[in-house]
């Protein structure tokens, strides 16, 4: 089970609403909101220390992109906006999808986000593309619902940036040119950017290079509220260590494959949907008795709630990881889903105006 005494992402839009609100009624700042992805409660507490406000929150189940992002725009949890993962099926009889390739997003009828709210309280709600840019799918566009769209240039998702080492100040230069074309505009702004550090971090780590990154962002945010911005940023997860383990990969493929049993979910969470016509409680039992201690065997009514579209969406049988060894793509390094505390622990920051 999850238990947090941490505020958690669904408190960012509220958050943010009372800091719009705020502002509106005070003096009309902009206001820029940097969602960069990957980033670690303890990156940020060693790299912001410009910031007048930080605070430690908690990610949402599972810790993966597609669920998190969602949960900071609405403010509204995993169980209530639908988005459970990157791989699963959108319903009982469907095959499954990829949320980031897939036409269909899933909205709720009358959904908002934190853009909606902008609009209410006369700010102008915008969104850069940014390394949301290479996406076209319903996610995006159901992410982004409120926000008038600016294209901008893809930021670690750059191709040039694929596998090399990353040019900083290229990127900090980047960046400040996406705030800047924002503090241009002729009204007062909401403004999200999306950057995405966890593209490299997947296959490089926390090293020299991302700890550079977060310093220049803490300086970048810090100049521009020198120039009348308010400047705030979070995260929606952290990766820890992951290795990728033959044998666990070998034992599912032949037990899937013997017991006709689909796989879901990614990173370090993922689950499985069984046939009606086999005994969910048999699997858990075969499954618990097989795999490493280290490998969490649980229902699915273990953590999360016994809605019809989380049962559609989510199968019968969780996996999670407990160590740094389980199930990863090739090259990759670092991985995030379940419930570490690097994965669970995340910042949201202030520049300039905590108020």
């Amino acid at each position: 089970m999850i238990q947090t005494l941490l505020p958690d992402l669904t408190r960012i839009r509220p958050l943010m609403r009372e800091l719009l609100a705020y502002h509106a009624s005070n003096d009309k700042k902009s206001v820029v909101l940097l969602a960069v992805d990957g980033v670690r409660y303890a990156d940020a507490e060693k790299n912001w220390r410009s910031a007048h406000h930080l605070q430690r929150i908690a990610s949402v189940f599972p810790t993966t992109s597609s669920s998190c992002w969602l949960s900071a725009l609405t403010g509204t949890s995993v169980a209530r906006h639908g988005c459970v993962g990157v791989v699963f099926r959108p319903d009982a009889t469907g095959e499954t999808i990829n949320v980031f390739s897939h036409a269909d997003g899933f909205t709720l009828e009358g959904e908002q986000t934190l853009f909606h709210d902008a609009a209410q309280h006369g700010y102008l709600p915008v969104a850069l593309t940014s390394d949301v840019g290479h996406l076209s799918c319903g996610w995006r566009q159901r992410l982004l619902s409120g926000a008038r769209l600016i294209e901008s240039a893809l930021h670690f998702h750059a191709p040039h940036r694929a596998n090399g080492a990353l040019d900083i100040d290229s990127l900090i230069n980047q960046l400040h040119q996406d705030i800047a074309r924002i503090a241009a505009l002729p009204v007062p702004c909401f403004a999200w950017i999306f950057v995405d550090p966890d593209h490299y971090i997947h296959r490089h780590g926390y090293d020299s290079a991302i700890h550079e990154y977060l310093q220049k962002l803490d300086q970048l945010a810090t100049r521009w509220t020198e120039k009348g911005l308010v400047m705030v940023a979070h995260s929606d997860h952290g990766l820890v260590a992951t290795e990728h383990s033959p044998e666990l990969e070998h034992y599912l493929h032949h037990y899937l494959k013997r017991k006709g049993l689909t796989m879901g979910g990614a990173g370090r969470t993922r689950w499985l949907y069984v046939p009606r016509q086999l005994s969910t409680e048999q699997i858990i039992s075969e499954l618990s008795a097989n795999l490493p201690a280290d490998v969490e065997v649980a229902k699915r009514s273990d953590y999360f709630p016994p809605t019809e579209p989380l049962a559609e969406r989510v199968g019968e049988i969780l996996l999670i990881s407990r160590s740094g060894l389980f199930l990863a793509e090739p090259g990759i390094k670092y991985e995030h889903g379940s419930l570490c505390r690097d994965e669970w622990e995340v910042p949201f920051a202030i520049w300039g105006d905590a108020s």
